[in-house]
């Protein structure tokens, strides 16, 4: 006799569900956390990136921002500047994984310090936990970072409290929520004194010595251009084995020529034993050989010959007794303005630069043409033609004997008093129910038209209406009536 436990079996296979649901809410969510802090981890990366990116830019352009920043209204720093800067790839995202857009936002804290926040605006809000996760995995890097929480949207809040920041300051309110960062680069990061060795973007007064340097008799080589407001040379001073005499700095009248020679010395130059040049001290020059030189620049030259320039000649007026001429594309050229004449083929005569030509006198030749717009006190028209007379160019102006305005229009001189108007007949329509075209001359428009009826096809009105009346393009009238014909006709003005 079997015995049946139902009841039993039932009860055994809810409390299997029970558990087995338990332990897949359990699964889900140490899923759903390890994907969370996944995403965590990548935001923290993202924020240590572009709080970096940022601190270098702020270093790199901090005299810039400082004059720009106020108080209150800070630059602001995006994603696009950072990359147009090189600081981050072009493939750096706009926004976090959540969503959320990073900007940096510098303000002037005081006469010479900048004070800068890293900030994240809109996105997925994000709960204080995650903040913090967030907050701790950047400080691992090396970044301040921190957040805006719900407790206090008024104000960024580093991680475990270390800094606090007055959102106000930085002209932002994002809400709770929101990734920061608090980037450190004051001017306390600009008291670095020592001499730098390369150039610091903003900051020339490292490569600058602020006292006097002993080289403890020792050279300095390899050296490009040193400029400086006394050389004292002991033993004299050499340079391709030229070697210049010396006279104390001051002694002379003029304190500022660049190489001085004591009254009744000569300054010469020399190759080997040949003496190229004297200078001498009463003003004379002399130069044995021919000189060239990109410039002459002279109260008067005088030469029986040419004058022959391989650069510029300059002077306060220049003269020619007969033409002055210019070779190439070359001509006249005002180096101050930046106008002038030349030409750069056989016709025409153009004004450098695109300059206007402006004269308080007359401009006169065969035919003035204007592209754009042509612009005068007053036009006089000085030909004199009869209304009604042939003209040869549809176009062109002119005037009556009494003053009044003509205009040639299709071959006639005409006044411009209204419009003048053409009515064209078309043939009759060639059968019953079939369309009778008028079409308009040459350089005329349609403006209206009609039909004349010419005859019934079968005696029947009740058979007859209007199938077409109307223009046919922009130069012609249609016209059909049904069981009739018609004939039609168009009005045409000049266009």
């Amino acid at each position: 006799m079997r015995i049946k436990h139902r009841g039993f079996v039932l009860m055994e296979l809810v409390i299997a569900l029970a558990i087995l649901a338990a332990l897949s809410i359990g699964l889900i969510s140490v899923i759903r956390s390890q994907a969370q802090s996944k995403q965590l981890a990548i935001a923290a990366n993202q924020l240590v990136d572009f709080t970096n990116a940022t601190e270098q830019y702020v270093k790199n352009e901090y005299n810039t921002i400082l004059s720009s920043a106020g108080t209150t209204s800070p630059v602001v720093i995006s994603v696009a500047n950072l990359q147009a800067a090189g600081l981050l790839p072009a493939s750096y995202p706009n926004a976090n994984v959540f969503g959320q857009v990073p900007t940096g936002r510098s303000r002037k804290a005081s006469g010479n310090t900048l004070e800068t926040l890293v900030i994240y605006t809109g996105g997925v809000a994000l709960s204080q936990s995650d903040l913090d996760e967030l907050a701790g995995l950047a400080a691992q890097q090396g970044v301040a970072g921190g957040s805006v929480g719900s407790a206090d949207t008024t104000r960024a809040v580093g991680f475990l409290g270390a800094w606090s920041m007055p959102l106000s300051n930085f002209a932002i309110s994002p809400g709770a929520g929101r990734a920061a960062a608090n980037v450190s680069y004051t001017n306390e990061a600009r008291s670095d004194t020592a001499l730098h060795r390369q150039a610091i973007p903003g900051r020339p007064e490292l490569n600058r010595m602020s006292t006097s340097i002993d080289m403890a008799n020792n050279s300095i080589d390899n050296g490009g251009r040193i400029a400086a407001q006394d050389v004292d040379a002991a033993n004299g001073m050499q340079a391709n084995q030229i070697a210049i005499g010396k006279s104390v700095f001051g002694a002379l009248p003029y304190a500022y020529e660049t190489v001085q020679i004591n009254s009744g010395l000569t300054f010469r130059v020399a190759a080997g034993t040949k003496e190229l040049a004297a200078f001498q001290s009463d003003g004379s020059s002399i130069f044995r050989g021919n000189l060239y030189a990109d410039s002459v620049n002279a109260t008067g030259i005088s030469r029986a010959a040419d004058l022959i320039a391989s650069n510029t000649v300059q002077g306060q007026d220049v003269f020619a007794n007969n033409w002055f001429r210019s070779r190439g594309n070359g001509g006249w050229y005002s180096e101050q303005y930046g106008g002038g004449w030349h030409m750069t083929d056989t016709t025409w005569i153009r004004a450098y630069g695109d300059k206007n030509i402006y004269t308080g006198g007359e401009i006169r030749g065969g035919a003035v043409t204007a592209e754009g717009r042509l612009q005068a006190n007053e036009l006089k028209l000085n030909r004199i033609e009869s209304e009604g007379a042939s003209c040869s160019e549809t176009g062109l102006n002119a005037r009556s004997s009494q003053g009044a305005l003509l205009s040639c229009t299709l071959g006639q001189w005409k006044s411009g008093g209204g419009i003048s108007t053409t009515i064209v007949t078309g043939a009759r329509s060639a059968g019953c129910s079939l369309s009778s075209y008028a079409t308009c001359p040459v350089g005329t428009l349609v403006v209206g038209g009609g039909y004349m009826w010419n005859q019934n096809c079968n005696g029947k009105e009740e058979y007859q209406f209007t199938s077409f009346d109307r223009p046919w393009g922009n130069a012609g009238w249609e016209a059909r009536v049904q069981q009739a014909l018609v004939t039609a006709y168009a009005i045409c003005v000049p266009y």
